[in-house]
């Protein structure tokens, strides 16, 4: 099976034809992230991604400047978890992230769930990635 140019724009859409939208309030711990949608593979998560700033880090973590300024310890980890043709849940991807501010696009699309683990001490602001419309 081919992608055509207009179904891969649907599913991972160019940086430029999205926008963040945020997430009521501010996160720490572990936790699940999700958005109701109305058509699957959107019916869970109906975001293409997630973005997010650091609200408070403690002063002793260290802190690499650049472009991203880089934390010396893991900040976050995110994952995504899917649900197989059974309904068994799996995780597809998950990442550490050292940096804030960065666009993480899912490599499949509609997750069940995004689960968060965020460092003791740090606090984040979390934003959907979703499609700009009109």
């Amino acid at each position: 099976m081919t992608e055509t140019p207009v179904l891969n724009t649907v599913l991972h859409p160019p940086l430029g034809l999205l926008k963040r939208e945020l997430i009521s309030g501010t996160f720490t711990g572990s936790g699940d992230l999700t958005r109701a949608g109305p058509t699957a593979p959107f019916n869970n998560v109906n975001a293409y991604g997630l973005t997010w700033s650091f609200f408070t880090v403690p002063a002793p973590f260290g802190l690499i400047f650049g472009s991203p300024d880089i934390y010396e310890n893991r900040m976050l980890q995110l994952s995504t978890i899917h649900e197989d043709g059974a309904g068994h849940e799996l995780i597809s991807e998950y990442h550490s992230f050292y940096s804030e501010g960065l666009y993480w696009l899912w490599e499949n699309p509609g997750p069940s769930r995004v689960h968060y683990e965020i460092q003791i001490g740090v606090v984040c602001v979390f934003h959907w990635l979703v499609f700009l419309l009109p």
